[in-house]
C-alpha cells in the first residue's frame, strides 16, 4: 500500500505476532537471523563493556612480566652458579671476645688485614635464623652501644665473624669465634 507516496507495511489484522516471528512449528524460522538485535540477556552491559579485553591484556602483561622475571633469575643463579664467590686467601686473626665472658662484650676487636679497605662485622646467637648485627667498619674494631650489648643473653652461645673487603667489595679475609657470657651463679644476685 502507498499513501502519499510512502510504503507502509501493516500487519494482518488476524494475525498479532510481529512480523519476524517464525510461525509455531517452522524449524528454517529458528535459523533464521531477525533484524532485533541480541536479547537483553545476550548484550553487554554499558558499564563493562570494553572490560574483558582490557582484563585479557592486564593478564597478559603480568604473564610476561612473570616470565621476564623468572628468566632474569634463573640467569642470576646461573651466573652465580659458574662463578662462584672467591675464597679468602687469608684468615682475619680475632683478637676479642672469645670463649666464656663475665659479662656481655661491647668492643670486638680483630688485626688488620693488609689490602682490606673496610671489614663486616656479624654478630649472631648461634641458634638464631637472623644476625643479632651488622655493622661495618674501616676500623680494626667495632663497639656496641650499651642497648645493644642487652642483646646478648648470658648462658647462650653467640658467633662473631669478620669479614675483610677491597676496594670494589671483594672478600680478601674471612675470620670467625664463638663466645659466652656465663650466666650468674644461683644465689648470688648478679
Amino acid at each position: 500500500m502507498t499513501e502519499r507516496g510512502r510504503s507502509t507495511t501493516r500487519p494482518h489484522r488476524a494475525c498479532s505476532a510481529p512480523m519476524n516471528t517464525p510461525a509455531p512449528g517452522d524449524r528454517a524460522a529458528a535459523r533464521r537471523p531477525t533484524s532485533r538485535g541480541p536479547s537483553l540477556a545476550e548484550r553487554p552491559d554499558p558499564q563493562t563493556r570494553g572490560i574483558g579485553s582490557i582484563g585479557a591484556v592486564l593478564v597478559a602483561g603480568l604473564l610476561a612480566a612473570a616470565i621476564a622475571g623468572a628468566l632474569v633469575l634463573l640467569s642470576h643463579l646461573t651466573a652465580r652458579r659458574d662463578q662462584p664467590p672467591p675464597e679468602p686467601a687469608a684468615w682475619v686473626t680475632m683478637i676479642e671476645p672469645r670463649g666464656d665472658l663475665d659479662s656481655a662484650p661491647r668492643r670486638f676487636v680483630w688485626n688488620a688485614v693488609a689490602k682490606a679497605v673496610r671489614y663486616k662485622v656479624t654478630i649472631t646467637d648461634q641458634d638464631a635464623v637472623w644476625p643479632l648485627f651488622v655493622k661495618q667498619t674501616s676500623e680494626s674494631s667495632v663497639l656496641l652501644a650499651d642497648r645493644e650489648a642487652l642483646a646478648i643473653v648470658p648462658g647462650r652461645i653467640h658467633v662473631w665473624e669478620v669479614e675483610a673487603l677491597d676496594e670494589v667489595g671483594r672478600p680478601v679475609a674471612k675470620g670467625g669465634v664463638r663466645f659466652r657470657v656465663v650466666p650468674p651463679e644461683p644465689g648470688t644476685g648478679g
